[in-house]
């Protein structure tokens, strides 16, 4: 290979690395949709306070099968794309939850499993909320920061097994978690409810969050326990 060559080589690298999974903008939620995708999920709200209905969707790829998430901002005549997150559900393949929490009877049902997302715009805050449908599930929000990107400010990660449900959330924002466990059936006690400081480095932008990565830093968090 000549100098000429590798130096265009070495230029498409990034470009492919970095290639765009949605259009750059369209009139209907149609056109968003590129080949070889499905819809997965769509929610409408207003984002930059125009009275216009932005919107945030979640695609999969119809041979891989893994999501990617974008949010779109509507002016005069068409949505036109704000960011996206192609990593946001963290594996290559399949679903987050996918093998480590959901049982098969065998291969046939492995491929016709699909997690559940479920999306929600409220006072300009993004919640993107994922379930296995076996008692698993974890919530993030997102809001654009001062610096015009979205930033996480909020995390949930919850299980429900054999009467007793676990979560904890975190508000990246004031730095506080909050650790519930409740036990669920008649005659049961043992409920818990308490509030920590927590220490981390600063959350991740929309456009590189994952949620396999913000899983693995979760756990090196450190909490101090509150007294109210």
């Amino acid at each position: 290979m000549n100098q000429s060559k590798f130096c265009i080589f070495l230029i498409l690298i990034p470009l492919i690395i970095s290639a765009q999974s949605f259009p750059d903008s369209g009139d209907d939620v149609g056109s968003l949709i590129p080949d070889g995708y499905k819809l997965k999920d769509v929610v409408f709200g207003d984002l930059n306070a125009n009275s216009k209905d932005d919107l945030v969707i979640v695609i999969r790829n119809n041979s891989t099968r893994k999501k990617s998430v974008a949010i779109y901002l509507h002016d005069d005549s068409e949505w036109k794309l704000e960011t996206e997150s192609a990593d946001f559900f963290y594996l290559e393949q399949a679903d987050i939850f996918v093998p480590e929490t959901t049982k098969y009877e065998d291969f046939n049902d492995r491929v016709r499993y699909e997690e559940y997302v479920n999306l929600k715009i409220e006072n300009a805050v993004i919640s993107i909320y994922t379930g296995d449908g076996y008692g698993n599930w974890i919530e993030t929000k997102f809001r654009k920061n001062k610096h015009v990107r979205y930033t996480l400010i909020g995390l949930t990660v919850g299980s429900y097994h054999r009467n007793k449900q676990t979560e904890t959330s975190i508000n990246y924002l004031t730095k506080k978690a909050q650790i519930k466990t409740e036990l669920i059936g008649e005659g049961l006690e043992g409920n818990t409810d308490t509030w920590y400081k927590t220490e981390y480095s600063d959350p991740p932008y929309f456009e590189e969050f994952s949620i396999g990565k913000i899983l693995d830093d979760w756990k090196s968090y450190e909490y101090e326990k509150i007294s109210f």
